[in-house]
């Protein structure tokens, strides 16, 4: 105990005396005293804790907001405006470049191609012209004996000669002689006996031709002298 205390302990128990308390009353109030200058010497103390406490505390934040990871120091603006305004920059520097991508886009096109002139109305098709009729001659008979005959049954000479003309070119002697003999006497039915005549005298001079078609042409040319 501090001499201050021991003093007031003293004055205690002599005014406990003087009114002749028991002992158990004045060690009681002792003790009472006694805790009381305990309580009133650990204010300070506390209060000294507490400003130190909040020197530490209010240290600490100002150290946190100086390194930029707390509020914004002496006016400094926040981040997230900070990034806004960079969105803003890149949103507007994308905008830039889709801008210059366009105009170079635009560059590049060709100029107008002239407009296609516009279709034609639909014109009726004009339908062929039906070609002129044109007199067709008789169709050449086969080169057969069978057509000559057909064609000598309907008195037609112009397609019997055209058939014995084309029996005529045949690679055998003894049908073409015989030929030549129908060609001298259809000469010779129509009167022109110098043709037929012709005609015999050439049969006469074949090689290869059969006897009686080489008689048959002699008789034939006797007749017409």
């Amino acid at each position: 105990m501090s001499t201050r205390e021991e003093r007031v302990l003293g004055l205690a128990r002599e005014a406990w005396r003087a009114g002749e308390p028991s002992e158990a009353r004045v060690e009681l109030a002792a003790r009472r005293i006694e805790r009381k200058m305990r309580r009133g010497r650990s204010r300070p103390a506390r209060r000294h804790t507490l400003v130190l406490a909040f020197l530490v505390v209010f240290g600490g934040a100002l150290a946190y907001a100086a390194s930029g990871g707390g509020k914004p120091w002496f006016g400094e603006r926040p981040r997230e405006a900070s990034g806004a305004k960079l969105g803003v920059a890149a949103r507007g520097g994308l905008g830039v470049a889709v801008e210059e991508s366009a105009r170079r886009a635009r560059a590049d096109i060709p100029a107008a191609l002239p407009a296609e002139p516009p279709a034609a109305a639909d014109e009726p098709l004009a339908l062929p012209k039906a070609a002129a009729q044109k007199p067709t001659a008789s169709p050449a008979p086969a080169a057969s004996w069978r057509a000559v005959d057909e064609a000598l049954d309907a008195k037609d000479d112009a397609r019997a000669k055209l058939a014995l003309e084309g029996l005529a070119k045949s690679s055998d002697a003894t049908t073409r002689a015989k030929a030549r003999l129908g060609l001298a006497q259809l000469a010779k039915s129509k009167g022109d006996c110098a043709t037929a005549r012709g005609i015999a005298t050439e049969i006469a001079g074949m090689r290869g031709v059969e006897p009686s078609v080489v008689k048959r042409a002699g008789a034939l040319a006797s007749e017409c002298e």
